[in-house]
């Protein structure tokens, strides 16, 4: 059961939501930067979904692993696949110059590594 981050009486914060809301900034911020044309925009909103999908793939894949007999034997592969396709993400994405979708590289990058310390500081 998730456990809220952040508690008080008016809210309680998981930890996937300020993941989203952190992500949802940084995108801003590289909208803003990059000038605001329409594609940007469209690149952000696309890396901000394809964030939220990946970020439920590792809660998934993290409840497989904790598992005594795991119900989904190719579990371990999703780590793996999502580092192949991100750093081929990256190459393309520096060809053609799109900057959301370069700030997502990096944020999905950095996102397992992320988990992997706030599991280990939270268990």
């Amino acid at each position: 059961m998730l456990r809220p981050v952040f508690q008080s009486a008016f809210f309680n914060t998981y930890t996937w939501q300020i993941e989203a809301a952190f992500v949802g900034v940084m995108l801003l911020v590289v909208i803003a930067v990059s000038g605001g044309r329409w594609v940007e925009y469209i690149g952000a909103v696309a890396v901000f979904f394809t964030f939220m999908h990946a970020q439920v793939g590792m809660y998934m894949a993290d409840a497989q692993q904790d598992m005594p007999q795991p119900t989904v034997q190719c579990w371990r592969w999703a780590q793996r696949y999502f580092f192949i396709k991100e750093i081929l993400w990256l190459v393309y994405f520096v060809t053609l110059h799109a900057w959301s979708a370069l700030v997502g590289v990096g944020l999905f990058l950095i996102y397992p590594v992320w988990r992997k310390y706030y599991k280990a500081a939270n268990s």
